[in-house]
């Protein structure tokens, strides 16, 4: 199984006229579908991101964690160092998480 260690990375919101949300984002934690670059909505594993810069187009200290991941394969769901994660609100990418380090 995946481990359910947290990790660490910068959060960027995609510009609404690149499909992002319409308003900065107002809260410090999320729960969105997301998957690991590259992927598409057809695999998607819910993510936990803490740590978010209320109103802010890029959150440099993020943390975030696979819900469920007990649930995960490892082979799929191993975040690495390097790796971008896509967040997505419904079916559209929202914002990237770059991934800078696992615990």
């Amino acid at each position: 199984m995946v481990s359910g260690l947290p990790f660490h990375g910068t959060l960027r919101w995609l510009p609404p006229e690149d499909g992002g949300l319409r308003s900065p984002f107002p809260s410090d934690h999320w729960c969105r579908p997301a998957w690991i670059e590259p992927g598409d909505l057809r695999l998607t594993a819910s993510l936990v991101i803490e740590n978010i810069v209320p109103n802010e187009r890029v959150s440099s200290n993020v943390t975030a964690w696979w819900l469920a991941w007990e649930n995960l394969s490892e082979e799929e769901w191993t975040v690495r160092p390097g790796d971008v994660l896509a967040v997505t609100e419904g079916p559209k990418v929202v914002a990237y998480l770059t991934v800078e380090a696992v615990d």
